[in-house]
């Protein structure tokens, strides 16, 4: 069968969560099908990030965003009263060119991925699938919560257009995907139940223990530090939890892009280590994971790479209503004090770091396969 994945960013390298969902889609569709990548870019990718997407796919294909068309697109969108997101990333010369990209490739179906590529599928007499991966507009609500005023006014109309959005585009798809139950509870259509759930996994061979490296923080946090649930994470692990600890524990920040509200948050006791090419150092340099996720929506895929590692994880019950783990084999708390008691709790207890950390590695082995993930998605592409 020949699939078409449409996107709204080069799916490599892996720093993003939507990247890192497709990528492994791909890379496992392809096994049995052709695939073609066509995706949106911020700007060019680099020679070995394509050839990285070569291995796993049969033909690519990418359009570079114009900042001058963006302003544009983004003034339309405003004025049609749709999601200012729509705006940011349509490519005018894509929504011309696919047709024929997809008559050529002999496209059977065409799979997009997040409500803001949607646009692209007006008009195509193909059998089309979305991906709406989580709820976008329920992130932008948790957003409009934590907000300065200055920013109100303007997150608050971004989550009432996708809001809006997210539920009229259901009926313009054959099938459409998303990542949790409970982020399909939040999209406002009486037929949302129809809405087929697809998780993500974890490559266990790649993330595994590494007993041989030597422990060097007592915490780590991983992410995008660009993306603003993980910028609010960082403050207040930093700002609100260590504060209240009785020790002073080595804390490492590390991912893509750290903001400079991140970059703010380096001390003696904390470091910010941004980008790193191999993110499995992180972990393996850490005794505990903590993600103190205050807002966000969807699977939180670094709590399944730190369980998959053998990490033990602590994190908020925003976090794990998607991952869904027993308390056996997680820490749960919703304030600073909950928290700050559970990190005390695994610092104090060497054997409960290393038991709870074996419980979530065999939870993640157990539930959160690539293999097993790619499944419904396969069945649902074929129709």
């Amino acid at each position: 069968m020949k699939i078409s994945v449409i996107l709204s960013r080069f799916p490599y390298p892996l720093e993003k969560g939507d990247k890192l969902r497709i990528y492994h889609q791909i890379r496992l569709l392809q096994k049995e099908h052709q695939v073609q990548i066509i995706a949106v870019t911020e700007s060019k990718p680099e020679p070995e990030h394509i050839q990285e997407l070569e291995k796993i796919s049969s033909e690519i294909h990418f359009y570079p965003l114009q900042k001058s068309n963006q302003i544009w697109q983004l003034f339309q969108a405003f004025f049609k009263g749709l999601p200012l997101q729509l705006g940011y990333f349509f490519q005018p010369q894509l929504f011309k060119d696919l047709p024929k990209l997809l008559k050529e490739f002999g496209t059977e179906t065409a799979y997009f991925q997040l409500p803001r590529t949607a646009p692209y599928a007006r008009d195509l007499k193909i059998r089309k699938v979305i991906d709406y991966q989580d709820t976008f507009s329920q992130g932008m609500y948790r957003q409009y919560k934590k907000s300065n005023l200055l920013l109100k006014p303007l997150l608050w109309m971004e989550y009432k257009r996708m809001q809006r959005y997210e539920a009229k585009i259901l009926d313009r798809f054959d099938a459409s995907t998303i990542i949790s139950e409970q982020d399909r509870e939040l999209i406002q259509h009486p037929k949302r139940d129809q809405i087929k759930i697809v998780r993500n996994g974890v490559d266990f061979e790649f993330f595994h223990p590494n007993p041989r490296i030597e422990k060097s923080f007592d915490l780590v946090f991983v992410g995008n530090m660009s993306y603003p649930p993980n910028i609010l994470a960082a403050e207040f692990l930093v700002n609100e939890i260590l504060p209240k600890l009785k020790s002073e524990p080595k804390v490492l920040i590390a991912g893509a892009n750290p903001h400079k509200r991140v970059e703010k948050l380096s001390s003696h006791q904390v470091v910010i280590s941004g980008w790193l090419d191999d993110i499995r150092e992180a972990y393996w340099k850490s005794k505990i994971f903590i993600a103190p996720m205050k807002i966000g929506t969807g699977l939180q895929n670094k709590l399944l790479e730190a369980m998959s590692i053998g990490l033990p994880c602590i994190t908020t019950p925003l976090a794990n209503n998607a991952l869904q783990a027993p308390k056996s084999s997680i820490s749960i708390g919703e304030s600073s004090d909950e928290l700050a008691q559970a990190i005390e709790k695994l610092l104090q207890n060497p054997n409960q770091i290393k038991h709870q950390g074996e419980l979530g590695r065999k939870f993640v082995h157990q539930e959160f396969s690539w293999e097993a993930a790619i499944k419904p998605l396969n069945e649902i592409l074929q129709g």
